[in-house]
């Protein structure tokens, strides 16, 4: 049983595809106006790459759409289907709830942040950064902070920390 489950769809995504599938057709559409009649091969291409185009489209709407973060007794996982990661609380060196920007998470989707950490984000604002194992460090957004707090120290205990500009930020 999880003690902690959350679903964050992935902030802006609905837009983000749909611009890429305007693009995508007009870049096919203009071709089929413009291109001379004597290159033809190059319009019997244009449908087929604009077919892999929207395929490519749809399996990443259906893999990143959703970032999923839960943790049972065990275990803390997080991450974007079928990219999860998994987490032993007894490998985790320390884990930090912060505030942060697109500058420090890399962007939306799983990105190289700042200091070679792995950020799994789907909306910018809070953020837990893990680190575990040899040396290795991951991030995940957040919006349920509480009751994903109470649970860390619970499990990881005086490894937990929240960022002081996090505190001061709450207080206000």
């Amino acid at each position: 049983m999880w003690l902690f489950e959350e679903k964050q769809q992935m902030a802006g995504f609905v837009w983000v595809i749909i611009l890429i599938l305007a693009i995508t057709i007009a870049a096919v559409v203009i071709p089929f106006i413009f291109v001379p009649e004597d290159i033809s091969e190059l319009k019997v291409v244009i449908p087929f790459v604009l077919t892999i185009d929207i395929v490519i489209i749809f399996v990443l709407t259906y893999f990143f759409r959703f970032l999923y973060v839960r943790a049972d007794e065990e275990k803390l996982e997080f991450g974007f289907r079928p990219f999860i990661v998994s987490i032993p609380f007894d490998q985790i060196k320390s884990a930090r709830l912060v505030e942060y920007g697109l500058w420090r998470a890399g962007g939306l989707g799983i990105r190289l942040g700042r200091g070679g950490r792995w950020n799994y984000i789907a909306k910018i604002g809070r953020m837990v950064e893990v680190d575990w194992g040899d040396n290795k460090k991951h991030g995940f957004s957040i919006r349920n902070h509480e009751e994903l707090s109470r649970v860390f120290r619970d499990y990881v205990g005086d490894k937990f920390t929240i960022a002081p500009e996090f505190i001061q930020k709450e207080v206000k």
